[in-house]
């Protein structure tokens, strides 16, 4: 008899994917995915934050060329400045075009923006622009986008830790899809069943160990931590689903996610 520590969830080696596989109707594999609170949690993060990206991420500004003291600069003047319909704060946000020379005696117009209206028509600035490609400036004390970069790249943080959960919840689905693939029914008998020093919701969590027979007609057992034990303990024999190919990676069958432990009472 070999006696291992049960695996919440099957994980998948390099070598599974060229095993004969049961096949899983798309359907479940969506119900599986789409059931994880980790998934809804992504989905909601991800189109929640949607139309504030569309709204307050200037990406031409996020990836525009960075200005410095090597750049050329220009002396510029305030031509025009007009209200947005943008505010930080309590304060307005104030759009202002300016016009600035370069080297070539070409006269160009750029855009800007500042929390406040600070800048008046006339006023004096400083422009920077590329040599290679004047008509991309960036104008001293004002900002190229509405909201500035930084609120840009923390907006892209926050919609970008969605769709990284997101990435967690399909590999999470890959793995309970994984046991539908592969996994075999056998009846578990409780062996021992022994109390913890945890606790969960104030009930002590107690340790269940199982044997079942496998298909190599070897004994196996697993060991189970629940603080619901007399769901556990609700049979004289659990059933229990284990890996074919590594019998070692086992699971009661009622600690599977509903839809689950049911597509394996169908099958039995």
């Amino acid at each position: 008899m070999e006696n291992y520590k049960g695996i919440r969830d099957f994980t998948i080696s390099s070598n599974d994917g060229y095993r004969n596989n049961r096949p899983v109707p798309c359907i479940l594999k969506f119900k599986i995915w789409s059931g994880l609170t980790m998934s809804k949690i992504g989905i909601l993060t991800f189109l929640f934050m949607v139309p504030f990206t569309i709204g307050f991420v200037s990406f031409n500004d996020l990836f525009s060329p960075s200005f410095d003291a090597n750049d050329p600069v220009a002396v510029g003047h305030i031509s025009r400045t007009f209200e947005t319909n943008a505010t930080i704060g309590e304060e307005m946000v104030y759009g202002y075009e300016y016009q600035y020379k370069i080297s070539d005696g070409n006269i160009l117009t750029g855009t800007g923006y500042c929390t406040g209206d600070t800048k008046n028509n006339g006023d004096e600035i400083s422009v920077f622009y590329k040599q290679n490609d004047p008509e991309k400036s960036a104008a001293a004390d004002l900002r190229n986008s509405l909201f500035g970069v930084e609120i840009g790249v923390f907006l892209l943080v926050l919609q970008g830790t969605g769709l990284f959960i997101l990435l967690l919840s399909l590999r999470k689905a890959g793995r309970r899809i994984f046991i539908l693939k592969v996994g075999a029914v056998a009846n578990g008998r409780l062996l021992n069943r022994e109390t913890t020093n945890v606790m969960i919701n104030k009930q002590t969590v107690y340790k269940l160990t199982f044997e079942f027979a496998a298909s190599d007609s070897k004994t196996y057992q697993v060991t189970v931590n629940s603080y619901k034990d007399d769901r556990l303990e609700d049979e004289t024999y659990e059933k229990l689903v284990y890996d074919p190919a590594k019998p070692q990676k086992a699971i009661l069958l009622d600690q599977l996610p509903t839809g689950i432990k049911e597509y394996f009472l169908k099958i039995t």
